[in-house]
């Protein structure tokens, strides 16, 4: 914040440590916009272009690192312009999507090597253990990757909102990010293309979890305003996270809670009670 240059340096070193590159230019569009930040971006991407010149790193998390400065630019624009994060996690799926038919157009080479090395893996697990539910094709890692590039742009723009209201609005974030909610005719086609997605099989799997990502962010922001209202504590939304991790069919008990929250609005329900 102090200027362009301590920003450039930010980005540009952050390249190093996960999250921290993306959300620095994240910050410097959703304080300054658009102008300002093109000019920072570019010391971000200068690392994972380096290394995907020299071919020394895997070329397709290079790109998916790529991919995600960029979507962060893009949905730090709309964040600011909008103040919705509904919108803005939008706007990271539309980018995530984008990015996954980007590759498949223009990365077969690179999404053929990684496709080969999952199969390989997968057949490793097989011989051990019972086979995992996905798929080792190139419309299943295309997926992959556009949902890496989207929770990985979601999550460093959290962080940039996180760090602002830290500097500007302490406090402000929470408040903010535990009103998001979406609109009952969005949310409502969002579950219906998520759960068609679901039912087509492993190779869809990716690409409906990558088009659940608002419905998910909606539905953790409501139990993140559940357990404020009701004074729960840390602890309650620590389990949720991790029940995320370890337990996937929860994802679809909170994108559930986020539909309903769309339709019958159960914020104003407890306000009542």
């Amino acid at each position: 914040m102090r200027g362009r240059w301590q920003a450039a340096v930010v980005a540009c070193l952050g390249s190093f440590v996960p999250i921290v590159s993306p959300a620095a230019v994240g910050l410097v569009g959703l304080r300054h916009g658009l102008s300002a930040v093109v000019q920072v971006a570019p010391w971000a991407l200068l690392p994972s272009l380096a290394m995907l010149a020299s071919g020394g790193a895997d070329s397709l998390l290079t790109m998916a690192s790529i991919a995600v400065v960029i979507v962060v630019v893009v949905a730090a624009e709309v964040l600011r312009r909008s103040a919705s994060w509904a919108s803005a996690a939008i706007a990271v799926t539309v980018a995530g999507l984008a990015s996954a038919v980007v590759l498949s157009a223009v990365g077969a080479e690179q999404l053929a090597a990684t496709t080969a090395l999952l199969a390989e893996m997968l057949a490793e697990v097989a011989t051990e253990q019972a086979p995992l539910p996905i798929a080792a094709t190139p419309l299943f890692v295309a997926g992959l990757f556009g949902w890496i590039v989207a929770v990985g742009a979601l999550v460093a723009l959290l962080v940039s909102r996180w760090w602002q209201a830290l500097l500007y609005n302490p406090g402000g974030f929470g408040s903010e990010f535990r009103q998001t909610r979406m609109n009952s005719a969005g949310a409502i086609a969002l579950a219906v293309v998520v759960l068609a997605g679901w039912l087509q099989g492993a190779d869809y799997r990716p690409w409906a979890e990558l088009l659940s990502l608002p419905l998910l962010l909606a539905g953790l922001a409501l139990l993140h305003h559940i357990a404020a209202v009701r004074g729960l504590g840390t602890i309650w939304l620590g389990m949720i996270y991790v029940g995320l991790v370890i337990f996937s069919p929860l994802n679809m008990v909170i994108i559930g809670l986020a539909v309903a929250d769309s339709t019958i609005n159960i914020r104003s329900r407890i306000a009542a009670r």
